[in-house]
């Protein structure tokens, strides 16, 4: 038996699969598929998403006793995993990054994910299963359309966000912040709402909130826009800790002290 974890809730879908036979080894080391969805699910080791994915598509693609649905939910399974791989934990994955490019523009059209419309169907049935990761993909995809394919919809950007939030993406708080404040017109109200917002988001754990409070914030206070800076890089946002250290030798240079 094989359960499938799907989204950051982990949703279980028990298969009637013997894993076993789809371990993965890598560097002379064998992990079993358990082991590499808990590595990638639990412990967010985004470098176990790429081989937690192989070995369900391996699944999928070998096994001729298995379902349309049961290879769906595979499917899903694999996608999900290099979605976070790639863009969830503080390391990003690059293999996953990259067979998460691969799933939809394989060669031979094997997962049936050929046109625009099959891609959208496919990633809502995926944040249907609590992908929040996979909810901000689609609030993005309606947030900038899709020329010739996907209409832009700022409502159905704000739902897909409102569920990658519900689902544990912080960050989705800062997109729908976003969609507020360009909204707005330029001016000194624009950057009062922006300031508003981002700290909200912030104290949400949202990396990108942070990153831009402390930007707003700037050389008004810089000691305040380190902090908040900080954080986002605590939070594991890679260019805020990049821009933590160079702000930190910049200020020292002209004497100032930012702790």
């Amino acid at each position: 038996m094989l359960k499938v974890l799907i989204g950051l809730f982990s949703i279980g879908l028990v298969l009637n699969l013997n894993a076993g036979s789809y371990d993965y080894t890598t560097g002379g080391d064998q992990y079993s598929v358990d082991e590499l969805r808990d590595q990638c699910t639990a412990k967010k080791l985004g470098d176990a998403c790429q081989p937690y994915a192989k070995s369900l598509l391996k699944m999928r693609d070998e096994n001729p006793n298995i379902t349309a649905q049961e290879k769906r939910v595979l499917l899903i399974g694999a996608y999900t995993a290099v979605d976070a791989g790639c863009q969830r934990y503080t390391f990003p994955s690059e293999n996953s990054c990259e067979l998460k490019k691969t799933l939809f523009t394989n060669d031979d059209n094997k997962y049936d994910l050929d046109t625009i419309p099959k891609r959208i169907e496919f990633l809502e049935e995926a944040c249907s299963y609590k992908a929040g990761y996979v909810c901000a993909d689609l609030g993005h995809i309606y947030r900038d359309g899709i020329e010739n394919n996907i209409a832009k919809d700022l409502k159905k950007a704000k739902n897909f966000y409102n569920l990658a939030a519900k689902y544990g993406v912080s960050n989705a708080y800062h997109y729908i912040d976003l969609l507020t404040v360009n909204a707005m017109p330029e001016g000194i109200q624009k950057k009062k709402k922006s300031l508003e917002l981002s700290e909200i988001s912030c104290s949400k754990r949202s990396s990108e909130a942070c990153l831009l409070h402390g930007a707003l914030i700037g050389e008004s206070n810089p000691r305040q826009m380190i902090q908040y800076i900080n954080k986002a890089c605590e939070l594991g946002n890679n260019k805020a800790c990049s821009l933590s250290q160079n702000l930190i030798v910049a200020y020292a240079m002209r004497g100032i002290k930012l702790y």
